[in-house]
C-alpha cells in the first residue's frame, strides 16, 4: 500500500487566497480584526486554524480585550510577514533543529504524517524557534515599522522589545498574582495570573520574559513559558543572553530531553494550551483534538456541563480551573446556540459563581449568561 504524496497548502491555494493572506495580514497590522478574521476564513484550507479561532476570540472580546492579549497576538502576526519566511525563520528553524533536535526530528512524536509536514509544526509549536524568532531574531522590532502605531501604543507592545530571557521558580498565584522568583538570585516577580499553576505546580520551574502591562501587577509573561528543570532556570537566570547555548549544551549532554521545547499548541488568552478546557473533560490541558480528528464543537457543551457541575459545588472547586474554565467562556465553538441549552433560573446561580471566579476578560461571558438566564421563557 503506498502513502499519498505530501502537498503543502501553500501548493494548494489559489492567486485568491494567496491574495487573501496578504489583505489579512494587512488588517491585523491596523488592527482591524472583522476584516483579518473575514478574508483568513475565505481560505477554505483554513477554516478551522488555530489562527481564524484566535482572530474570532478577538472580534468577540472588541474593546474588552486586554492589552497584553493583543500584544501577545501582534508578535504572531510579527511571525507571519512573508519576507521573514525566506530568512530570518529559517535560521530561527535550524537553530532550534541545533539546540532541541540533536539527533533530528521524531515525525512520530510531532504527530506529522510526512516529513515535509515537521518546519509548519516546529514554526508553530517549538517553543525555543519561537522565542527565537520574536525577540533575538528582531521579528517584534519590524513590526513596529509597519504596524498602526495607535494600535501599538494601546497594547504597549513595543516596550515588549528588550525583554531579556529569565529562569523561574514557579511560586504561588493568589487572587490574580502569581509569584515568579529569580532561579539565581531568589527575588520575587509579581506578574500578572493568567493560569500557570493549574498546570505547573508552585515549586517547578520555567523559562520565560517579563514584559510590562498596563494591568496590575503591571509585569505580565510574553508567552507561555517553557517548563524546565531547576538547574537550567538557574543557568539562563544567572547569563540570560546566553540562554540558546546553555539549552544546547544541556540537550546534548542529555541533562535535558529531546524534543523539550516541542509544546502543545499555544493560546493568546493564557499561559495555558489553546483550547486547555480539555483538561475540564479528564483529557489534560495539552491534549490534541485534532490528533484524533476531533471536532471541539462536538465536546465544547460537554466541558461547560463540568464547569457548570464544579460551580454548583461552589467558587472553592472552581477556583483550581479557572483559566481553563475563562478559556473556555472565550471560545469561539460556544456558540449562542450551544449556550441557550444552560440558560435558566436554575443554572443562574452557577453562572454567579463563574462570574465571581472566573479572570476579568473572560467575566462579561458569565455575567451575559446570568442576565439570559433572568429572561422570560417563551412559549
Amino acid at each position: 500500500m503506498t502513502r499519498e504524496p505530501f502537498r503543502s497548502i501553500a501548493s494548494r491555494m489559489t492567486e485568491d487566497d494567496h491574495r487573501a493572506v496578504a489583505r489579512a495580514h494587512e488588517a491585523e497590522l491596523r488592527g482591524d480584526w472583522v476584516e483579518a478574521v473575514r478574508l483568513h476564513l475565505s481560505v477554505p484550507f483554513f477554516q478551522h486554524s488555530t489562527r481564524g479561532e484566535q482572530l474570532r476570540l478577538l472580534v468577540g472580546l472588541g474593546d474588552r480585550a486586554p492589552s497584553w492579549m493583543v500584544a501577545r497576538h501582534l508578535t504572531q502576526v510579527a511571525r507571519r510577514r512573508p519576507e521573514r519566511e525566506q530568512a530570518e525563520l529559517k535560521r530561527a528553524l535550524a537553530t532550534a533543529a541545533a539546540i532541541a533536535y540533536p539527533r533530528g526530528f521524531d515525525i512520530g512524536v510531532m504527530g506529522c504524517r510526512w516529513p515535509e509536514q515537521v518546519p509548519s509544526q516546529v514554526f508553530g509549536r517549538d517553543w525555543v524557534a519561537r522565542q527565537l524568532d520574536v525577540h533575538e531574531l528582531g521579528a517584534l522590532d519590524d513590526l513596529v515599522h509597519d504596524a498602526d502605531p495607535d494600535l501599538l501604543d494601546r497594547t504597549g507592545v513595543r516596550r515588549w522589545i528588550g525583554a531579556p530571557m529569565g529562569g523561574y521558580r514557579v511560586g504561588a498565584a493568589i487572587e490574580g498574582v502569581l509569584v515568579l522568583h529569580d532561579a539565581h538570585t531568589g527575588a520575587a516577580h509579581r506578574v500578572l495570573d493568567l493560569g500557570l499553576t493549574e498546570q505547573v505546580p508552585a515549586g517547578e520551574h520555567v523559562l520565560g520574559r517579563l514584559v510590562p502591562t498596563d494591568e496590575d501587577p503591571g509585569l505580565v509573561l510574553d508567552w507561555r513559558p517553557l517548563p524546565i528543570d531547576e538547574a537550567t532556570a538557574a543557568a539562563v537566570a544567572r547569563n540570560p543572553r546566553e540562554w540558546p547555548h546553555i539549552l544546547q549544551i544541556r540537550c546534548h549532554a542529555g541533562r535535558i530531553p529531546e524534543h523539550f521545547s516541542f509544546l502543545s499548541e499555544p493560546g493568546i488568552s493564557s499561559d495555558l494550551p489553546h483550547q486547555s478546557w480539555t483538561a475540564l473533560l479528564g483529557r489534560g490541558h495539552d491534549h490534541d483534538l485534532g490528533a484524533g480528528d476531533q471536532e471541539p464543537g462536538r465536546i465544547v457543551g460537554q466541558a461547560l456541563d463540568e464547569a457548570l457541575r464544579l460551580a454548583g459545588r461552589g467558587p472553592d472547586d472552581v477556583r483550581p480551573l479557572r483559566h481553563s474554565i475563562a478559556d473556555l467562556l472565550l471560545d469561539p465553538h460556544l456558540t449562542p446556540e450551544r449556550l441557550a441549552r444552560h440558560a435558566g433560573p436554575r443554572t443562574a446561580p452557577r453562572w454567579r459563581v463563574l462570574a465571581d471566579v472566573v479572570p476579568p476578560h473572560a467575566r462579561h461571558r458569565a455575567e451575559a449568561m446570568l442576565l439570559w438566564c433572568e429572561l422570560p421563557e417563551t412559549g
